[in-house]
């Protein structure tokens, strides 16, 4: 994949403006030529005036093939992290908040679930004669096997 456009600086309008047209039309053309193609085909009179020019471009495409290489390997590691909008930050506390009401509510559910156990909990062992909790039971029991009185 080429690159199909080049940079021309500011600094080539000196340049330019020294040249007639048919040299600067000449000069750009070969810069297109040489972008497209990687050769030149220009007279050898203009060729000394190119010559500085394709350094430059060759510089910036050697520049623009490090950034493409740099680019690939952060982009194979995930690149950069978006970051948020402005929008999106000052939603950040309100977010939160809305996260916070509702691990609350998902804690009073679990809690209220919880109470409901141990209260069907409490009826089942009440309902038992033997229960751990139910002394009252378990002595009048106790007293009837031996041949208490129950009050």
């Amino acid at each position: 994949m080429g690159k199909d456009d080049f940079i021309m600086p500011c600094k080539y309008k000196k340049r330019f403006e020294r040249w007639s047209g048919k040299k600067c039309k000449a000069i750009i053309l070969a810069m297109f030529e040489y972008q497209e193609t990687n050769t030149v085909n220009i007279p050898d009179e203009y060729y000394d005036s190119f010559e500085a020019i394709r350094d430059d471009m060759d510089i910036l495409k050697e520049a623009y093939k490090r950034k493409c290489e740099i680019n690939a390997i952060n982009g194979a590691k995930g690149g950069k992290a978006k970051q948020a909008n402005a929008t999106e930050r000052k939603r950040t506390g309100a977010n939160l908040a809305d996260k916070i009401r509702e691990d609350k509510i998902r804690e009073d559910k679990i809690d209220s679930l919880n109470n409901k156990k141990k209260e069907e909990e409490r009826k089942t062992e009440f309902n038992l004669p033997f229960s751990p909790t139910n002394k009252r039971i378990n002595k009048l029991t106790k007293l009837s096997d031996v041949g208490g009185r129950f009050m």
